[in-house]
């Protein structure tokens, strides 16, 4: 993240560590909670896998996929929370801030 100068963007980082279950085992995504002290229900996840999905799903927080990634041709995300582009993912996110 330092080197890409996005760091200052995101209140933690947590990445694959040895010891630690490998998605979708929910253990990185319970980090990330306790180091931002926040519960599942008071994120999102933004997923580009249906394994992001299932890692969402395991802890109860609510998630939209973004098309451009690495999901398998099979999987077939809710069509409401499934996005092209981080434009109209964002532009979905921030009506729902409003409504």
């Amino acid at each position: 993240m330092a080197d890409t100068d996005l760091a200052h963007l995101f209140s933690s980082v947590v990445g694959g560590r040895q010891g630690v279950p490998a998605k979708p085992a929910p253990d990185l995504l319970e980090a990330v909670l306790e180091a931002l002290q926040v519960g599942p229900r008071d994120c999102l996840f933004i997923g580009d896998s249906e394994i992001d999905h299932a890692v969402a799903d395991r802890l109860g927080m609510p998630f939209m996929f973004l098309t451009h990634g690495y999901a398998k041709a099979d999987y077939i995300p809710n069509p409401d929370r499934s996005f092209d582009g981080f434009r109209d993912l964002a532009g979905t996110i921030l009506a729902g801030a409003h409504a």
